[in-house]
């Protein structure tokens, strides 16, 4: 971008005024759900889930964010991002950060 000759004296003169604007995104939930394998360990792919609460699995699409919490909506496991979904499980990217286990809340972003 190049200034024009009175751009740049505006610039110059003082005192000069800034308009910020701040917008706060915050994304809806597709669906809701918890954990149902009593035997899922760190670093799981796969996530076999049940108990849904909201939406549905044909609602959800790939590169979404799930949060992964100890409480319905709270991320303070983890937060992981989908590959694909269908009836019964999700399949999620690799992770080694997430303690999984059996009942946690999962919230689809």
């Amino acid at each position: 971008m190049i200034l024009t000759s009175p751009d740049l004296e505006l610039l110059r003169t003082r005192p000069s005024t800034t308009n910020l604007n701040l917008f706060i995104f915050q994304p809806r939930s597709v669906m809701k759900c918890r954990v149902n394998d009593a035997s899922i360990a760190k670093g799981a792919r796969e996530i076999v889930y049940n108990a849904v609460s909201l939406g549905s699995y044909l609602d959800v699409e790939a590169n979404m964010t799930m949060l992964v919490g100890t409480s319905a909506g709270a991320s303070d496991v983890g937060r992981i991002r989908i590959r694909s979904a269908d009836g019964s499980q999700f399949v999620v990217s690799e992770n080694s950060n997430i303690e999984w286990s059996n009942a946690l809340h999962l919230t689809v972003l």
